[in-house]
């Protein structure tokens, strides 16, 4: 318990107290962010990307969640494929987490 209480709050000391490394990292991600939104300012011609992702009973449900989240963001213009490779899924809330996801049109 001790131990556990240790690493909550060194993580929330670095959350909020950032060392210098990290707010350099910050600094730079926040520029290559910028750079890339310039570079890219057009969606990719449909067809040329697909992304796949396996899912099994152990996958975390709220991190599935999170990815379609992030996918349907980045694909907003509805050009890139996501292939979702079903492996045995049996568990109730993962397999009500897939049927939402599959909804999506470019969900295959």
């Amino acid at each position: 318990m001790k131990a556990q209480l240790k690493g909550i709050l060194r993580r929330q000391v670095s959350r909020f107290l950032p060392t210098a490394e990290a707010r350099q990292y910050a600094r730079w991600m926040k520029r290559h962010l910028a750079h890339r939104k310039e570079q890219f300012t057009e969606a990719p011609e449909p067809g040329l990307l697909s992304i796949a992702t396996a899912v099994w009973d152990g996958s975390p449900v709220e991190h599935l969640k999170t990815l379609a989240q992030s996918i349907r963001k980045a694909n907003r213009a509805s050009t890139t494929d996501w292939v979702i490779l079903d492996n045995g899924v049996t568990r109730d809330h993962l397999l009500a987490a897939l049927a939402d996801i599959r909804k999506i049109p470019w969900v295959k």
